[in-house]
This record gives C-alpha cells, structure tokens and sequence, in this order.
C-alpha cells in the first residue's frame, strides 16, 4: 500500500513540473533567455546615452562609477577603434560610437572586468561592458 501512495505522489509531483504557463506553446517550457543588452535598448533608455560596440558588446562611459576608478584601470593592448559615429541604433555596428570621435583607440586594461579605455586627443575615458547573467 505504501509502495502505491508513493508511486502516485510521484506521479503528481512530476505532473506539476510539467505545468505550462497559458502564454506557452502547449508542452514548451518556458525559457529564460540571458543576453547583453543592445544599443536600441541603451539608446532608448536614454538618448544621450555615451556608448561604444566592439565584438558585439555595448560598452558605456563608466567615468562616473567609482568602483571603476577604484581599480585603477591603465591601458594594455588595443583591441579596437571607432569607426563610425552615430545615435541612430540601427546604424550600429562594431567599430560604432554615439560620442567617441572616428580614430579613437580602444585599449584593454591591466584589470579586465569588462573595463576598456578609450583615449581621445591623449585622455583616457573608462567604459564598461554591459553584460548580462
């Protein structure tokens, strides 16, 4: 009898795993789906928004996060440089800027972290990668 009433727990425990939220294809899971946020979403967020793609990532100015200069980033090896300028978020691509001038050097830092610096007219801007999960 014991062996009954276990084997129907069971059953029960295991129908309910398998529940579908009524916005789901019937018998699809639901899927939670991580990825790094897009220069539209940036932009439309905030229109000023300074931020640069490189390899398929948005990076954005970090100048004002104080655990970014807490590291005390410096310049390794250039990894980039802007080649295009704009604000209109289908435009970008790798190599795109919303403020970074066309020519700017992107380097690496001695820290990682997502931490890049781009030097224009011989000053270092931090950036960040905006990284999701």
């Amino acid at each position: 009898m014991k062996i009954i009433i276990l084997l129907a727990s069971l059953a029960m425990i295991t129908n309910c795993v398998n529940e579908t939220n009524d916005n789901d294809v019937k018998g699809s899971p639901t899927k939670i789906e991580n990825r790094n946020p897009t220069p539209g979403e940036i932009l439309s967020q905030n229109e000023d928004a300074d931020i640069f793609m490189l390899k398929g990532i948005v990076y954005q100015n970090a100048e004002n996060l104080q655990w970014v200069i807490d590291e005390n980033p410096t310049s390794s090896e250039q990894v980039g440089e802007i080649e295009s300028q704009t604000s209109d978020a289908e435009s970008f691509k790798n190599g795109t800027a919303t403020d970074l001038p066309v020519g700017t050097k992107i380097y690496e830092t001695n820290v990682g972290k997502g931490i890049y610096i781009a030097e224009v007219d011989e000053e270092e801007k931090l950036y960040l990668a905006l990284i999701e999960g």
